[in-house]
């Protein structure tokens, strides 16, 4: 409510950040908006954390790997008769694809993995506990979600994971006109707000193959797409074990 009701609170509460998602996010926009300085080390700034890799390479043979992706979800979708989570117009399967044994999904897993053990040693010179406090044990929880025009979602953050990413699989050009872009910040869940220039985002417009990581902590939304085509992307979370 207030600057010294939130310190209060902060100050009580700080050395459960590391253990709790939506503490951390709470923590970092008050820090933020309050322009509060802390020795609070679980991930400050999470925005620094944001990193997007690509497996689309010229000779990759990228849109030959990503049609055989979307059919082995089509055919397990079929199979398990998966219902669907509908949200902003966009349709998520509830199955977990990294625990799928199909050819090209195992591929995208093994991808996956490299790219996160790439993603750690990035950040490592960050030392902050959101490394050093990295999960021994964890797993990969993924899902299809296919999207049209007008769809997209609002910002919100991923309580149960470690590590959020897309992958996009196969989207149309994602720019201002078209819209698709992912809008990452501090701010979400109608947080009041204190301090409007002091609020922080940063808008990413993806390609085919990209894959951004971001800590879980890290709100992220979607703008509406504008354009009649349809934006396939598998989203997925680090969660410990």
């Amino acid at each position: 409510k207030d600057k010294k009701n939130f310190f209060s609170n902060f100050k009580k509460y700080k050395n459960k950040i590391k253990n709790n998602i939506n503490l951390a996010a709470i923590s970092n926009y008050g820090l933020n908006q309050f322009k509060l300085k802390s020795n609070y080390s679980f991930c400050q700034n999470p925005l620094d954390h944001l990193h997007t890799f690509t497996i689309n390479k010229k000779k990759s043979n990228y849109n030959k790997f990503a049609s055989n992706i979307l059919k082995e979800i089509e055919i397990l979708n079929s199979k398990t008769k998966s219902s669907l989570k509908i949200s902003q117009n966009g349709a998520e399967p509830q199955i977990n694809l990294f625990s799928v044994r199909s050819q090209n999904l195992l591929k995208l897993k093994k991808k996956m993995e490299k790219i996160i053990y790439n993603y750690k040693k990035k950040i490592n010179k960050n030392r902050n506990d959101f490394i050093h406090n990295w999960p021994k044990k964890s797993y990969l929880n993924g899902w299809h979600v296919r999207t049209k025009k007008g769809s997209f979602q609002p910002s919100h953050i991923h309580i149960k994971s470690w590590l959020s990413g897309v992958f996009y699989l196969k989207v149309p050009k994602i720019n201002k006109k078209n819209g698709g872009s992912v809008i990452f910040g501090l701010r979400g869940y109608n947080y009041p707000i204190y301090n409007s220039k002091g609020l922080k985002e940063k808008e990413i417009f993806p390609k085919d193959g990209d894959i951004v990581l971001f800590p879980s902590c890290l709100f992220h939304a979607t703008s509406p797409l504008k354009i009649h085509k349809t934006r396939d992307i598998i989203a997925f979370d680090l969660i410990p074990n």
